[in-house]
């Protein structure tokens, strides 16, 4: 699997969480990249600025969050057995993480949280 496309994906993973309850904030934004350095910058590969370019580039268009996770959900329904299981994990993380920014998770970042880990097959 091309990882650069796997982690741009992720991008637009996290960008349809921080959006899910109507815009991003700032400090969502703040941690979605302290997670990128902290969490996945380790695996050592370039691949992971991916993540925060996809973001950043969504961010700017305006991109809806649903049909940023469309096109995450897409992606998984075409490689999600491809995708090791600590990567998958680690998706829910750090959805986790953007949702609990501020006041803890909202209902609207559950459902869509829900939805994640139904489709990347996680409990």
């Amino acid at each position: 699997m091309d990882t650069n496309k796997l982690y741009t994906e992720i991008g637009r993973m996290a960008y349809a969480v921080a959006k899910s309850n109507g815009y991003v904030k700032e400090k969502e934004v703040e941690n979605i990249f302290n997670f990128i350095d902290q969490e996945i910058e380790y695996t050592g590969t370039g691949d992971v600025m991916y993540v925060g370019t996809e973001f950043t580039k969504l961010r700017k268009m305006n991109v809806s969050a649903r049909d940023a996770f469309y096109m995450f959900s897409n992606f998984i329904e075409h490689h999600g057995s491809t995708i090791q299981q600590r990567i998958k994990t680690m998706c829910i993380r750090l959805a986790m993480v953007i949702a609990a920014t501020d006041e803890g998770v909202d209902e609207t970042e559950m459902a869509l949280i829900n939805k994640l880990k139904k489709k990347l097959q996680v409990t």
